[in-house]
């Protein structure tokens, strides 16, 4: 895993929203306190709920979850390391290179 600090990229990018809620039909969202993922998760599994009392409990309601962020990536254009590997691969700009950085948020 490749943990990086770039010049340029703000190092607390993304950090305010630490939470996050996935459901299939609204799919992922983020917070910024545990307090608001928790209300949006209770509120979804209450939409799950009022749905099951017309039409019976839809299975897609296991695919709910809460959780806390730990990683983030980014991807950071970079320059190849040979400009003849930029031939051969016929890219047309340097931005088709890229690499991801992992960034291990501290608990």
């Amino acid at each position: 895993m490749r943990t990086a600090v770039v010049e340029g990229v703000d190092p607390n990018y993304g950090r305010d929203l630490m939470w996050f809620v996935y459901d299939l039909e609204d799919g992922f969202e983020l917070y910024e306190t545990k307090d608001e993922a928790l209300t949006a998760f209770v509120e979804f599994l209450e939409r799950y709920r009022e749905n099951a009392t017309l039409e019976g409990w839809n299975l897609e309601v296991e695919h709910l979850c809460m959780g806390r962020v730990t990683h983030t990536v980014a991807l950071l254009p970079v320059s190849p390391i040979d400009w003849s590997e930029m031939i051969e691969n016929e890219a047309t700009a340097v931005a088709d290179y890229y690499e991801a950085f992992v960034d291990v948020i501290d608990e």
